[in-house]
């Protein structure tokens, strides 16, 4: 198994390219599992931000897995990264398919996970997450990216102003229109980012993230715009990306 890692010039970020997505997933998890420990045995707890998409649903079956002697379960605080508004038990909720791959299992105490009640509408399910992430320190936020390099619910040429560590998004390029996000000063305000992106459908917007990296600029695209307090790594295949020989 080789893994290839770049840095860059005037950036922290770190790449790393894996040959097969089920390597990635099984790298990402043990990543995800020694934060964990890190932030356990530094303060007792664990808070991560989960997103969805493809990639994480597969590490999250993985987690589903394991048991609490293996990842000490029973201290881990999650959080969703952006929700959309649709009712509770839509498939296309992100919160939906986390229930149904991980949480369901009940490895993680219902009181300690915090999704984001968009059933509710968008100004009342914000209010009432903002009161859920106060005060609170992510210790991990999980990311993908979509085709057009958006993150989250934070979109290309979207100028939103964040309300209280969150966007208010109402003009989706994708259905649904109205979506609720952690916003990039939220995020970034994390100890450490994992950035996920898998499949060739991403080739196009890692190329140009990866020559703006290159140069020591930061590409105009909601993705490279996430830079963690002590850590950002990107985790990409081959299919999402690969140095031209």
């Amino acid at each position: 198994m080789s893994i290839q890692t770049l840095t860059f010039d005037n950036s922290l970020e770190k790449w790393q390219i894996y040959q097969q997505t089920d390597e990635l997933v099984d790298f990402a998890v043990e990543y995800i599992l020694q934060c964990a420990k890190e932030a356990i045995q530094a303060r007792g707890g664990f808070n991560l931000v989960l997103a969805g998409g493809t990639t994480p649903i597969a590490i999250y079956k993985r987690l589903a897995q394991l048991s609490d002697e293996e990842a000490q379960f029973s201290k881990w605080c999650l959080f969703m990264g952006d929700e959309r508004v649709y009712p509770a038990e839509h498939a296309e909720r992100n919160s939906k398919a986390v229930h149904e791959v991980w949480l369901q299992h009940g490895q993680i105490p219902s009181k300690h996970v915090f999704m984001m009640p968009t059933e509710l509408g968008l100004e009342n399910s914000a209010k009432i997450f903002r009161d859920m992430i106060e005060g609170v320190d992510f210790d991990l936020v999980l990311l993908g990216m979509g085709e057009d390099g958006h993150t989250a619910s934070l979109f290309p040429g979207h100028e939103i102003p964040e309300n209280h560590g969150l966007v208010l998004e109402t003009q989706s390029p994708k259905p649904p229109s109205e979506r609720l996000s952690l916003s990039y000063q939220r995020i970034n305000s994390a100890a450490k980012v994992l950035k996920l992106i898998t499949g060739s459908a991403k080739y196009d917007v890692t190329q140009l993230w990866y020559q703006y990296l290159q140069m020591g600029k930061v590409a105009d695209l909601p993705i490279a715009k996430i830079a963690a307090q002590q850590q950002t790594i990107t985790m990409l295949d081959q299919q999402a990306f690969k140095l031209a020989t």
